[in-house]
C-alpha cells in the first residue's frame, strides 16, 4: 500500500513484464470519504481481489465500505474488478459515457482489443483468437459486464465527499478520463502515458489515437499537479518533475514519429524491420507492445502523408508515397 495523504492512498500495479498471473494489472486507487469509499480503476482478480482480501484481513481496506467505482477507460485489466463491488455491495460505477457500451457488453470489450486495424491486419492479427482469450483470461481471470449507472464528460464533478474533477483525455481509448483531486493537487491519469515500457504516450491498441494523445498531454500541463499517478508504473512526484516527465514524453512522440517518416522514406520496411531500427531486438512482451505502439504511429502518418503499401513473399512493406 502507498498512502497519499490520509484519504487517499493505492495498491501499486503489477509489471507489465513479470511474466505472472496478473501481468499488467494497474496502479488502484481508494479515496476514504465521510461514510464510503470510491475506488477508481479496481483492477483484476488475479492481483487486485488477492490484495483486496488480504488487505480486508488486516483491516486495511475494508471492502463493504466501497460504494462507487470510478473507470478511467473501459480495458478489462483497469475495470474487471468493477463487478464485484456492484454484485457485492450495490456499487455504483462511474465512467465516460463513450465506455458504457463497452463495459455492458463484454463481446466489445474483447473486440476492441483485437478490431479495428485499418492497415497491416496481417501483421497486427497473426496470432487465432482463442489463444489470446486464454492468455487474457490467465492474465486477469473473468470478465463479467458491468452497468454503468453514471457517465462522465469534461468539467463534470463527480459525487463525493471529497471534491474531484474530470478531464477528458482521448488518447490510449476515445473513452479515456482522468480524475483530478484539486484540494490534494493529485492527478489519476489512467493510460495516457506508459511509465513502465514505454518512452512516450501508451497507445497499445486498435482505438488509440496519436493526435489526441499529444493534445491530451499537452493538456496536463495547463494543471497544477503536485502527484502523478498513471495507470502502469511508479507515481511521480514534484510540479517540476511532472511537468519534465509530460514534456519529455510528448516531445519523444514527435521524435519517434519524425524517425519512423525518416526510415521510410529511404527504402520500404517491413513492420518487424522498421520496429528492429527503432527500438533494437529486445523481449517478446516488449515486442507485442512496440508493434502496437508503431502501429498507432504508422495510422497516422498513413492518414495524414499517405504511405504505400506493397505485399511481397507473405509480407506487407511500407514505404512514404
Amino acid at each position: 500500500m502507498v498512502y497519499l495523504t490520509e484519504e487517499i492512498f493505492l495498491i501499486e500495479s503489477k509489471s507489465q513484464t513479470s511474466y505472472t498471473r496478473g501481468i499488467g494489472a494497474p496502479n488502484t486507487i481508494f479515496m476514504k470519504g465521510d461514510s464510503d469509499t470510491l475506488v477508481i480503476d479496481p483492477g483484476v482478480w488475479t492481483y487486485q481481489y488477492k490484495k483486496l482480501k488480504k488487505l480486508s484481513r488486516k483491516k486495511i481496506i475494508d471492502i463493504p465500505s466501497v460504494k462507487k467505482v470510478g473507470l478511467t477507460h473501459h480495458h478489462w485489466d483497469h475495470s474487471n474488478l468493477s463487478a464485484f463491488f456492484q454484485k457485492k455491495n450495490n456499487a455504483e460505477v462511474y465512467a465516460h459515457e463513450l465506455a458504457k457500451a463497452s463495459l455492458e457488453d463484454k463481446k466489445k470489450v474483447f473486440e476492441y482489443f483485437f478490431y479495428g486495424y485499418e492497415i497491416l491486419q496481417k501483421e497486427m492479427m497473426n496470432y487465432p483468437l482463442t489463444g489470446a482469450k486464454l492468455v487474457l483470461y490467465f492474465m486477469w481471470g473473468k470478465f463479467e459486464n458491468v452497468l454503468v449507472n453514471h457517465t462522465l464528460t469534461e468539467g463534470k464533478k463527480l459525487d463525493f465527499d471529497i471534491p474531484i474533477e474530470i478531464i477528458e483525455l482521448p488518447s490510449h481509448t476515445p473513452c479515456c478520463i482522468g480524475f483530478y483531486f484539486p484540494k490534494d493537487k493529485i492527478l489519476a491519469t489512467g493510460d495516457l502515458m506508459d511509465l513502465e515500457t514505454g518512452v512516450g504516450m501508451d497507445m497499445n491498441n486498435p482505438l488509440s489515437d496519436y493526435d489526441n494523445a499529444l493534445k491530451s498531454a499537452k493538456k496536463l500541463l495547463t494543471y497544477d499537479i503536485d502527484i502523478l499517478i498513471p495507470g502502469h508504473g511508479q507515481i511521480v512526484e514534484g510540479k517540476n518533475n511532472i511537468h519534465k516527465l509530460i514534456s519529455d514524453r510528448i516531445k519523444n512522440s514527435e521524435e519517434i514519429r519524425k524517425n519512423i517518416v525518416d526510415l521510410l522514406e529511404t527504402k520500404e520496411y517491413s513492420l518487424r524491420k522498421l520496429i528492429e531500427n527503432l527500438f533494437g531486438t529486445r523481449s517478446t512482451i516488449n515486442y507485442l507492445l512496440n508493434k502496437h505502439l508503431i502501429y498507432c504511429y504508422l495510422i497516422n502518418i498513413y492518414k495524414k502523408e499517405g504511405i504505400e503499401l506493397r505485399e511481397k513473399r507473405r509480407k506487407t512493406f511500407m514505404k512514404m508515397n
